[in-house]
C-alpha cells in the first residue's frame, strides 16, 4: 500500500496504513509578516486546544547551522504552515513572532537531528528552541537501552525502521540537492523540496 502527499510518496506497510488515512493537511506558504503574526496565532490555538500540545518542525536553507542561510521553516500541525525567511517582506517580525511560539515551553516541538537548526536559530535570530524532542536522540536512547552501538540515522531510514515508511522519491531528492546545494534559495521553491 501507499500513501501520497503532494509530491512525496511513501511506502506503507499495511500494519500502519491505518494512521495515514485521515492524514490529508492543507499546505499554507507564508512571505508576508501580516499573515505571518495570523497563523502563528492560528497554530498556537489549535495546538493548546489539544490533549497533546505538538507541533513538527523542520528547517532548510543553505548550509544550515551558525553562519548558513535559512529559506523556509516548515511547521506541521493542524496544517502545514511554510514560512518564508529567505523571500518574507519582513525577516525580523517573521523571527519575532516564531520566537514566541519556539520559545514556548507548552508546545513539544517534534524534529530529527535539531543541533544545526538550534544553532542557526540561536545565532541569528537570538531563538531558543524550547521543549524540544529529538527523534534523533530517542532512537539512540533506544540503541543504548538495548546495547547497540549509537550512530546518526537519517530521516528516511528512522521512517522505515520504525514506521515501515519507504519514501520512494529520497534518491531523487537527494540528487538534485547534491547538484545545486542553494536550491532552497531559489523561488518560486520548487513542489518537489516541499
Amino acid at each position: 500500500c501507499s500513501a501520497s502527499y503532494g509530491y512525496l510518496n511513501l511506502s506503507v506497510n499495511d500494519k500502519v496504513v491505518r494512521y495515514f488515512e485521515d492524514l490529508k493537511k492543507n499546505i499554507i506558504y507564508i512571505n508576508d509578516s501580516k499573515e505571518c503574526k495570523k497563523y502563528i496565532n492560528e497554530i498556537e490555538q489549535n495546538v493548546m486546544n489539544e490533549n497533546l500540545k505538538i507541533i513538527g518542525l523542520d528547517i532548510e536553507g543553505y548550509k544550515i547551522g551558525r553562519n548558513g542561510t535559512v529559506s523556509i521553516i516548515q511547521i506541521c500541525a493542524k496544517d502545514i504552515y511554510i514560512f518564508d525567511l529567505y523571500k518574507c517582506d519582513n525577516s525580523y517580525l517573521f523571527a519575532k513572532y516564531l520566537k514566541e511560539l519556539f520559545e514556548n515551553k507548552n508546545i513539544i516541538k517534534v524534529t530529527h537531528d535539531c543541533r544545526e537548526d538550534c544553532s542557526i536559530l540561536f545565532n541569528q535570530y537570538n531563538i531558543n528552541l524550547n521543549n524540544i524532542f529529538d527523534t534523533q536522540i530517542a532512537y539512540n536512547l533506544i540503541l543504548k537501552k538495548s546495547k547497540k552501538e549509537l550512530y546518526q540515522i537519517s530521516y528516511d531510514d528512522l521512517l522505515y525502521k520504525c514506521l515501515f515508511l519507504n519514501n520512494n522519491h529520497k534518491i531523487y531528492f537527494h540528487k538534485i540537492i547534491s547538484l545545486d546545494n542553494k536550491i532552497y534559495l531559489k523561488r518560486p521553491i520548487s513542489k518537489e523540496l516541499i
